[in-house]
C-alpha cells in the first residue's frame, strides 16, 4: 500500500512533466529551493535518527504492536508523504526521468504509459524485495544491530543532506 501511494504520486508527476512542468523545474530558483529544503530536511531527519539511537529511543519494532493496525488508507498516505518529502525523488524526476520521459513522448502516449508502468513495476519489485528481507530479518536482527543500521542510515542522511546544501554553490 505504501508503494501504491508512491506510484500515485509518480503518476501525477508523469502527467505534469508530460504537459510541460519540466521546463519550470529547470529553473535555477526551483532547483536551488529543492536543494536547500531537501538538504535541511535530510540533515534534520538524519540528526533525529542519530539522536534517537544514542538516547536509546530507537528499538526494533515488534510484530503485533500498534504499527500493525494502520489502515490501508493510512499506508497509501504514508507512501505519498514519504515520496513527497524525499528530495532525491524530485532530483530523479527533474533530471534523468524527465529526459527519459521526453524520449518516450517522442514515441507517443503508449511509450509514456510503458515508461510509467515499467518504472512503477521496478518500484513494486524493489519494495517487495526490501519488505521480504526486513520481515525475514526479525529472526536474526537484534536491537543493537537495528540501532547500528539506523545510526548508519542517519549518518548517510546527514551526508547527503550536506551534499544537497552544497549543490547550489558548486556552479
Amino acid at each position: 500500500m505504501i508503494a501504491l501511494g508512491h506510484s500515485l504520486l509518480e503518476l501525477i508527476i508523469v502527467i505534469l512533466l508530460a504537459i510541460g512542468l519540466s521546463s519550470g523545474m529547470a529553473s535555477e530558483t526551483i532547483q536551488f529551493t529543492i536543494a536547500i529544503l531537501g538538504g535541511v530536511l535530510l540533515s534534520w531527519m538524519g540528526g533525529q535518527m542519530l539522536i534517537g539511537t544514542f538516547r536509546g529511543d530507537i528499538q526494533l519494532p515488534r510484530s503485533g504492536g500498534e504499527d500493525s493496525t494502520m489502515s490501508l488508507k493510512d499506508l497509501v498516505n504514508m507512501g505519498v508523504i514519504t515520496t513527497a518529502s524525499n528530495p532525491f525523488w524530485y532530483a530523479w524526476w527533474v533530471t534523468a526521468a524527465a529526459g527519459y520521459l521526453v524520449q518516450a513522448q517522442d514515441l507517443g502516449l503508449p511509450a509514456v504509459a510503458a515508461f510509467y508502468f515499467g518504472h512503477i513495476s521496478a518500484d513494486f519489485t524493489w519494495d517487495t524485495t526490501l519488505s521480504t528481507v526486513v520481515g525475514s530479518g526479525r529472526r536474526w536482527i537484534t536491537d543493537r544491530i537495528y540501532r547500528f543500521i539506523i545510526a548508519l542510515c542517519g549518518s548517510f542522511f546527514i551526508y547527503t543532506g550536506i551534499l544537497f546544501l552544497l549543490m547550489p554553490f558548486r556552479h
